[in-house]
């Protein structure tokens, strides 16, 4: 397949930016909990729309050159696209395995795996509970493992036409009836289950603590509809699950605290998120005055204007709870995402640009990496950033030119 790269030159921060597809569909990298570039830099990973429906592609980085894995069916419905069929690609689901360039992807109601270094056919792994919804999958860091998040279907109304109906809804749902989610682990060498975990709440992102994969971490998605009952064991968003089937939060998160898209760092010491606290006003409106007021203000004010309303923070806890550090950001984030070294991390932020903070004694250093240009108006557009093995570079995705393309920002220092 033809190639797609270009290289531009950052203006805000003269980085180097390298945009490896030029596709007039949707292109994007993986999730990023996941890696979407190989150990050795040898191959990059995309999902894109390029054939009309889609599929995984892998491209090689020395030469350019775009090869298809998948001729999927079409849309998987699962979390964030409930809009795809009962058969297809989930989007969500692809895990690369960079260390041994293994790439894992749910696709109908199977796990499969495809050896990039090989020419064999994809091969599928196990079966899956037939209909359930899946979310993100992880692999263990050893590569013998990978869980998968399964929610019962019931939990899932016709009334779920985007993923923000689904946050809204699904986890009253699952609250009022008692349906779970189960947490699939198999064991990829023997191709079977090696533990069932059941939770009471909807989980969406799961990910292997990377000095035990007896340990899990994972979240309960679209909590705080549900969570303004307090009642245990819905509140909070950040949980760690051992495959023995016990579960806890991480810490008693506060009201009016808002947390997200948690991920470990590189050494499994601790456990990067995201957050921001609301203003006086918000605090005694309590949730659902909050989520009123939101709706009458968002007809006459700019979502970037209403981030002005919170204090917006990042944080990290170790795998007892114990806070290692909160900041203060002066930027709406979407995501923080830990780098390769100590607790550096970086951020996406809904002001269009992408921000490196380096531990300095005790202290963060802030630098501009570059600009993303993103619109973030739906999930495939989230730059969703992703540090690559050697912390010498940066994926990301971006809308920037009218449709969702990748790219990589080379750094002039390792984060």
């Amino acid at each position: 397949m033809k190639k797609d790269d270009s290289t531009i030159i950052d203006q805000k921060s003269g980085n180097e930016i390298i945009q490896w597809t030029d596709s007039d569909k949707h292109d994007q990298h993986l999730y990023f909990t996941s890696p979407s570039v190989t150990d050795d830099d040898q191959y990059l990973v995309i999902i894109s729309e390029r054939k009309g429906k889609p599929d995984l592609f892998c491209i090689d980085r020395g030469t350019s050159e775009i090869s298809q894995i998948t001729d999927s069916k079409g849309l998987l419905k699962s979390y964030t696209y409930p809009q795809g069929g009962e058969v297809g690609l989930s989007k969500a689901s692809p895990f690369l395995d960079s260390k041994n360039k293994i790439l894992y992807w749910i696709e109908d109601d199977c796990l499969w795996k495809k050896d990039l270094a090989s020419n064999e056919a994809p091969k599928e792994v196990a079966c899956l509970p037939k209909g359930w919804l899946t979310g993100y999958t992880h692999v263990s860091s050893d590569g013998k493992k990978i869980c998968v998040p399964c929610t019962d279907p019931n939990a899932f109304t016709e009334e779920d036409k985007t993923q923000h109906d689904q946050l809204k809804n699904v986890p009253i749902i699952m609250l009022n009836e008692g349906y779970k989610t189960k947490i699939i682990v198999v064991d990829i060498e023997s191709e079977t289950c090696s533990a069932e975990v059941e939770l009471p709440f909807w989980v969406t992102h799961v990910q292997f603590d990377p000095n035990d994969p007896e340990k899990i971490l994972c979240n309960s998605e679209g909590s705080l509809p549900s969570t303004a009952r307090r009642e245990y064991p819905y509140w909070g968003r950040i949980w760690l699950v051992n495959t023995d089937g016990s579960y806890r939060r991480l810490f008693e998160q506060e009201e009016g605290e808002y947390v997200n898209h948690e991920n470990w760092f590189r050494s499994g010491e601790g456990i990067v998120y995201h957050g921001k606290y609301d203003q006086t006003f918000f605090k005694k409106a309590g949730y659902y005055g909050m989520i009123a007021f939101n709706k009458f203000v968002r007809k006459f004010f700019s979502r970037q204007k209403l981030d002005v309303m919170f204090d917006h923070f990042v944080a990290a806890r170790d795998r007892n709870g114990k806070q290692l550090f909160s900041i203060k950001v002066n930027h709406p984030i979407s995501h923080a995402v830990a780098g390769t070294k100590g607790e550096n991390f970086v951020t996406d932020s809904r002001d269009g640009n992408i921000y490196g903070y380096r531990e300095v004694h005790n202290d963060f250093n802030k630098s501009l990496i570059c600009h993303h240009g993103s619109s973030l108006s739906f999930q495939d557009a989230h730059p969703h950033p992703r540090v690559t093995k050697n912390g010498n570079s940066i994926i990301f995705t971006s809308d920037k030119n009218g449709s969702c393309n990748v790219y990589e920002v080379k750094l002039k220092e390792t984060i």
